[in-house]
């Protein structure tokens, strides 16, 4: 099944029982809108530094990453929401409670990905990532594709 909202939405106005599927297409959506524009951003750097000669993606540590930790945290309580009102809004749409029971599972895991987020995020602030070393060695392990042989 195509995990699209929509298509979700098509099915099970046609009868059809729900299965985690359909939740997990309302998840799917919700994580894409929050996710997806950090995702890309990544991407571009790794693949402009790999095949256009731009400069090598930073290696975050201390202050910065504990930041871009609480970030991420902001990022995934918003998936999570956008989750959460695309499967109340699919629940409501089929109105059959025996119908829409298997989606309903989704909530308590969006929480605990919620909570795994913040816990990681309090975690990297009370012990921030160390630099990475600077030996040449270390270099070559992290970034293989700098210098072939």
């Amino acid at each position: 099944m195509k995990p699209d909202l929509t298509t979700s939405q098509v099915h099970l106005r046609s009868g059809a029982d729900a299965e985690w599927a359909h939740g997990l297409a309302a998840v799917y959506i919700g994580f894409s809108i929050a996710y997806a524009p950090g995702m890309v951003r990544w991407a571009d750097i790794r693949f402009s530094h790999r095949f256009a000669d731009g400069p090598a993606p930073t290696w975050l540590c201390g202050t910065g990453h504990t930041v871009a930790c609480r970030k991420d945290v902001a990022r995934t309580l918003l998936a999570a929401a956008i989750s959460a009102l695309d499967l109340f809004g699919l629940i409501r749409l089929v109105g059959n409670a025996a119908q829409t029971a298997a989606p309903e599972h989704w909530y308590p895991m969006l929480m605990m990905i919620c909570g795994l987020e913040v816990i990681w995020a309090v975690k990297h602030t009370i012990w921030p990532r160390a630099p990475p070393p600077k030996n040449a060695a270390a270099d070559q392990r992290r970034s293989p594709h700098l210098e072939r042989p």
